[in-house]
């Protein structure tokens, strides 16, 4: 699957995160991606380790990312860090990092044995010099997960459970640093695609089972938001914008309930008058040794024909503890997949497409761009690419 970025590459953002990027410009754009069998390997896992780490010599700056996406650093970000920008030679600005998402908890599974040299762009280093308008860009992953199920045909988050950033290295000194490279387009697309799969997910780490139980807590699962007797409701808002007519919403949500009487509770979950659906739990047979609460997770679709108020998206949550005001409920997750138009939103759009796994060649037509418009393929996240696009229309 082709994962990309869309962003306005000539912008004059003055920090890590892009903002103030031209926008709402209406172009179109036919990009053609060749979409390549996955070839598939089975080795016995043997890790071989890194001597020394990466970091062991030289200076580095520590950068912390809570957004996936392009992220931008300027002349004044480097002197804000300490560095003298002037005596920089730029091609020899390097950036380290690895994925997001947490490591895998098997020992014997695959994981990079120290960090990774990332291709990033150095937007004026041609002359050796890093003036005061040159700047960098690079693509980098926040500390949560997104993993495709072929199966559902549905993307699951996974939520790190350590820390809220990732973390990303860069130095300004030794040899001449990777750069992003480019990729150009293909013809023999026979159909357009002009939407992507939109994901979004709230979750919260608050409550433990077990520290509700008296137990003092334990566990790597924690809950969001609690239902009791006093506060039965809680209220979301989502921006859906540009979400397409006529297709699924897929919204997916995980609760518990902890109730001791024989009685089930219910989650109600609404947008304004629509309802989205019923979440009906068991109650639990408590005890010291016994499960302290009762998980349920419901995939409900809904027409976006029946739903309105997309640009905020109005989402409750109300509990039913049926008579039992000991009862209490949790809040886990809530995810949200739908189609959305293909298009340059704010300041960059990343998307993904279930439809181009059907298709050898891909053709992405997208709104509201211009030619200061950059997408890059980021189906290597360490190694993105620059995608060459056209334009058509005026």
């Amino acid at each position: 699957m082709i994962f990309c970025t869309i962003f306005a590459e000539k912008t004059k953002t003055r920090t890590i995160l892009p903002n103030n990027m031209k926008k709402n410009i209406s172009y179109l754009s036919i990009l053609q991606l060749l979409l390549l069998p996955f070839l598939l390997v089975i080795l016995p896992f043997k890790a071989v380790f890194a001597q020394n780490s990466v970091l062991s010599n030289g200076n580095f700056v520590k950068i912390a990312i809570s957004k996936t996406g392009i992220h931008k650093i300027t002349f004044a970000d480097l002197q804000t860090w300490g560095l003298n920008p002037a005596s920089i030679n730029p091609k020899n600005i390097r950036l380290y990092g690895n994925q997001g998402g947490m490591l895998p908890q098997a020992n014997a599974a695959a994981r990079p044995t120290d960090l990774q040299e990332n291709a990033i762009m150095v937007v004026g280093e041609e002359d050796n010099i890093f003036n005061n308008d040159d700047y960098i860009l690079f693509y980098a992953q926040d500390a949560n997960k997104w993993e495709y199920n072929a199966t559902t045909q549905l993307f699951e988050h996974e939520k790190n459970l350590y820390s809220d950033k990732n973390y990303y290295f860069i130095t300004v000194s030794g040899n001449a640093g990777l750069r992003l490279q480019t990729q150009t387009s293909i013809s023999g697309g026979t159909q357009n695609i002009n939407t992507y799969d939109e994901c979004i997910f709230h979750e919260v780490d608050k409550e433990n089972l077990l520290a509700l139980a008296n137990e003092n807590g334990s566990g790597r699962e924690w809950y969001g938001e609690l239902f009791n007797s006093s506060t039965a409701s809680y209220d979301f808002t989502e921006n859906l914008t540009g979400i397409a007519p006529n297709t699924d919403l897929v919204f997916t949500s995980m609760v518990a309930s902890i109730s001791s009487k024989n009685s089930n509770t219910n989650f109600s979950i609404k947008s304004g008058s629509q309802n989205i659906g019923n979440q009906l739990v068991n109650d639990t047979q408590l005890g010291r040794y016994n499960a302290q609460g009762t998980n349920k997770t419901d995939i409900f679709r809904i027409n976006t024909n029946s739903l309105s108020n997309f640009a905020t998206f109005p989402i409750n949550y109300t509990f039913a503890n049926n008579g039992n005001t000991a009862a209490r409920g949790l809040l886990n997750y809530y995810r949200l997949q739908f189609k959305r138009n293909l298009a340059l939103y704010d300041t960059q759009t990343n998307f993904r497409s279930i439809e181009s796994l059907a298709m050898p060649i891909a053709n992405f037509s997208i709104q509201n761009i211009d030619n200061n418009t950059g997408i890059w393929d980021i189906s290597n996240p360490i190694l993105p690419q620059k995608q060459i696009y056209f334009l058509a229309g005026n």
